[in-house]
């Protein structure tokens, strides 16, 4: 099973083709060990009722999508095959390291494009790949600045390269990364809290604090969104709708088409819309135009756009994965700074839901991200 984990997250970072075989074939495990899936787990029930919901919404009313709600229900199972690692301190040394390794050669290659061709792409995929990478490998770094604190040359490289990371999050300029990275810094640091001082803490926050300015800056002269946020800082506009808008990316406009939607099946009592809702990317059938979304998905804000997908009961069933992540989250007791060494397989997860806020829920790499927070919830708990 260890040398499926090292090739899944190898593939994630070579191909993303590559990573969804994997992930199909290791679909015929999990349904083979039927068990797995009718665990009485918390992040098993919540994946199981996503997929049903997710499935049935689309073949209902949706059927076109069809194939891609297969893989948006589906491939996520594959991630509960790390209720069957045994997971040791090495195999998370070994990830990290490989992540740590593969990152760098993927941000090496979205650079080099950004010079190039004016877009950040890593090896496959673009700026939110990238944006997700950079606050990942910034997470990473700060955990391990943590773990050798004793060692001063360490512990200064390690928090230098996360603040240099988290400045390439933002000047990547996909704010759902960056968003995720300062929300999960702070997660950090309360699971850290044993293991760092105030000073270490007041350091480190000024640090990020001057590389954000810094990066915003920067960006303001260069994107409209972030002139668009410094106008309103800066009291030289109103956050009227159309500035709004212009700053979110259109999601203003797509909450109220979306809540058009609610209102209609509500007053019409379509109870299985309401439950199952609409199927995956409806909104071309319903109420979008070519061009007003191009995946047809009202991306607003998840849990309203997951309603809108996927029903009460697939919203239901996405409210307890994030219920699963902050109850193993917040019940971590950790006592020796070795066993810090999972942190950042544990966060892969918390940074995809707290990016996912204003995206989606479903992303490609979402079985890896389950995967590895499956790992590190059995290595906390045998630990514990």
């Amino acid at each position: 099973m260890v040398k499926l984990v090292y090739t899944l997250v190898v593939s994630s970072f070579l191909s993303l083709t590559a990573f969804e075989i994997l992930c199909g074939i290791s679909l015929i495990r999990v349904f083979w060990k039927a068990k797995m899936l009718l665990s009485r787990g918390l992040p098993e029930l919540g994946l199981v009722v996503y997929g049903f919901s997710t499935l049935a919404g689309t073949f209902a009313f949706n059927p076109q999508a069809s194939a891609k709600a297969l893989e948006q229900a589906l491939l996520p199972l594959a991630g509960i095959l790390g209720k069957e690692v045994n997971p040791s301190q090495d195999v998370f040394k070994g990830i990290n390291l490989t992540i740590f390794v593969l990152g760098n050669v993927s941000l090496l290659v979205a650079l080099i494009r950004y010079f190039t061709q004016g877009e950040f792409k890593p090896i496959w995929g673009g700026p939110f790949e990238a944006g997700f990478l950079s606050s990942l490998l910034a997470l990473s770094c700060f955990v391990y600045a943590v773990i050798y604190k004793e060692k001063k040359k360490l512990l200064i490289a390690f928090f230098a390269a996360g603040t240099a990371y988290a400045f390439l999050t933002l000047i990547i300029s996909k704010r759902s990364p960056l968003l995720a990275l300062i929300l999960c810094l702070g997660l950090l640091v309360f699971v850290l809290r044993s293991f760092i001082n105030l000073r270490l803490v007041f350091v480190g926050s000024a640090a990020l604090l001057l590389a954000v300015g810094v990066g915003f800056m920067y960006m303001k002269d260069r994107d409209e969104r972030f002139q668009r946020l410094y106008e309103v800082i800066t009291l030289k506009s109103s956050p009227d709708r159309d500035t709004m808008n212009r700053i979110l990316s259109n999601r203003v406009y797509l909450f109220e088409r979306g809540l058009e939607v609610v209102k209609e099946d509500w007053k019409e009592g379509r109870v299985m819309n309401l439950l199952v809702g609409h199927g995956v990317r409806p909104g071309f059938g319903l109420n979008l135009k070519r061009g007003d979304h191009r995946e047809g998905s009202y991306e607003s804000f998840v849990f309203f756009s997951e309603f809108i997908e996927r029903g009460l009961i697939g919203l239901l069933g996405i409210l307890v994965i994030y219920v699963s992540f902050f109850k193993t989250l917040f019940g971590l007791r950790l006592q020796k700074r070795e066993q810090l060494v999972a942190i950042p397989s544990l966060f892969l997860l918390g940074l995809h839901l707290t990016a996912s806020l204003f995206t989606y829920f479903w992303d490609a790499l979402l079985p890896l991200h389950l995967l590895t927070f499956f790992m590190a919830r059995k290595f906390y708990r045998v630990k514990s």
